[in-house]
């Protein structure tokens, strides 16, 4: 229930955080190599639940390129800042493997803490100090050395 109501307030936070003129829909398509990823590395094997991965996209602060949100155990938001639209292929892709840590439980967000592989972490931890990020950006380097290797 915690978790519901972090997602709803982040939501809510970034909902009223949107400038106020209107703005015509995100055109998004996930890349083959997003897919690739998710079937490969998220999914679980059939028949048990499938993961269900929504996308938003609107404006956050100009630091933030996107977060990860879990809803519940089967569901993630993942939240796309608009301030970098260019950067959306490997941005999906660091996220996407933060999908897959809260999926395997490596990675798990608490009220007071974050919890990677049985180590609590402190919020206070910097940011290139969380060894999540730092195999979320190692991954996702390593996916847009072999995309643009196979090109």
């Amino acid at each position: 229930m915690e978790h519901l109501i972090r997602v709803i307030t982040v939501c809510i936070g970034i909902w009223f955080s949107q400038p106020n003129q209107s703005l015509e829909p995100q055109h998004f398509t996930l890349h083959p190599t997003h897919i690739q990823y998710i079937q490969d590395s998220i999914q679980r094997p059939i028949p048990r639940r499938q993961v269900k991965i929504l996308f938003h996209f609107g404006f956050s602060h100009p630091n933030l390129k996107g977060l990860t949100y879990q809803v519940d155990q089967d569901r993630y938001i993942i939240h796309l800042n608009r301030f970098h639209k260019r950067d959306w292929w490997k941005v999906t892709h660091h996220e996407l493997v933060h999908v897959k840590q809260l999926v395997s439980q490596h990675l798990q967000t608490h009220a007071t803490h974050w919890q990677w592989h049985q180590t609590q972490y402190s919020f206070e931890t910097p940011y290139l100090k969380r060894p999540w990020e730092l195999e979320a950006f190692k991954q996702a380097n390593q996916i847009e050395t072999r995309t643009l290797h196979e090109q």
